[in-house]
């Protein structure tokens, strides 16, 4: 199944092992009990830049074995006025990405993951950019923990 999702001309030349695709200012956010099922990682943002360098684009993805497969993680403050930015990348990575690679993979299964940086968590559970994110399943975490 690797094989099948690597094969996209557009994320081939950006696959890198284990989570060595992942900036080390954000490294700190991923969490894994065990890093050997932490198969690929792909700098989704960077390999995306040069092609559309004006497009909301999603951070990375990382490729695990068992379970859920495809980790799609945004690392980007959270604070209100972030919301409709992390909704527009959500939207982008849907058409750009999974609409593509991950359509010709029809059993993978993937999460999408919004996580805060170091500022932390700013938006009230009262507010409307909450509801809104809880309608789109995207509630800002801490830190990325892998469930392999």
């Amino acid at each position: 199944m690797l094989e099948r999702i690597n094969a996209d001309a557009r994320l081939n030349s950006c696959v890198c092992s284990g989570l060595q695709a992942i900036k080390k200012a954000d490294r700190s956010k991923f969490v894994a009990k065990d890093t050997r099922k932490l198969q690929l990682s792909i700098d989704i943002d960077s390999c995306f830049s040069e092609a559309q360098p004006n497009a909301h684009r999603w951070d990375y993805l990382v490729i695990t074995t068992g379970g859920i497969v495809g980790h799609f993680v945004e690392v980007h403050p959270a604070g209100t006025g972030e919301v409709s930015k992390v909704i527009a990348k959500k939207q982008w990575l849907t058409r750009e990405v999974i609409g593509t690679t991950f359509k010709r993979v029809a059993s993978i299964r993937y999460r999408i993951s919004w996580v805060a940086t170091n500022a932390g968590v700013h938006i009230l559970p009262t507010s409307r950019d909450y509801k809104l994110l809880a309608k789109e399943n995207l509630l800002p975490l801490k830190r990325y923990e892998f469930t392999v």
